[in-house]
């Protein structure tokens, strides 16, 4: 079964209105999607910064580094 000819403007344009909202949600999307992106550099940046430093007292347990408290104060 064929659809007839359409000769209407007015049928064409909820199909331009479709295709105009859908690249306005494309071009949100980019944009969303290089932020995110920059922000899971900066994030990953972030680990590996706290990572270094992590490693860097890798040798000594946490409680080595406090200061000793005397007996009886405190």
């Amino acid at each position: 079964m064929s659809l007839p000819p359409s000769d209407s403007h007015e049928e064409a344009q909820p199909i331009s209105d479709g295709v105009a909202r859908l690249e306005a949600l494309i071009a949100t999307l980019q944009t969303q999607n290089a932020e995110l992106r920059a922000t899971i550099t900066a994030q990953n940046a972030r680990i590996v910064e706290l990572e270094r430093q992590l490693g860097l007292n890798s040798g000594k347990p946490p409680s080595s580094s406090l200061p000793l408290r005397r007996r009886g104060m405190g």
